[in-house]
């Protein structure tokens, strides 16, 4: 096999990867917050529209455990990936 093939197949392989995490992520545009620049951004509007946000956002490797009814943006940064998981308490 050719450096050329090789490059190819990584090439493609990669281009590949970063439309799966793309589809994953979203589009922002399908945020329901005001501000729509980056996730980023939109999670910062969201702790601040909720006091400071300190029981409304988490970030980290274990998922919150909320009171009945109430909703945590959970960020889980488990293995170096983040997914960002929407937690309601039972």
């Amino acid at each position: 096999m050719s450096v050329s093939s090789i490059l190819l197949g990584l090439t493609g392989a990669m281009a590949e990867a970063v439309n799966t995490t793309r589809s994953r992520i979203g589009s922002l545009s399908a945020l329901t917050t005001t501000n729509k620049t980056s996730l980023v951004a939109a999670v910062n509007e969201l702790k601040a529209s909720s006091g400071g946000g300190s029981s409304n956002v988490v970030i980290g490797t274990v998922q919150p455990t909320p009171a009945t009814g109430v909703q945590v943006l959970w960020i889980n940064t488990t293995g170096g990936n983040t997914q960002l998981i929407l937690v309601t308490g039972d």
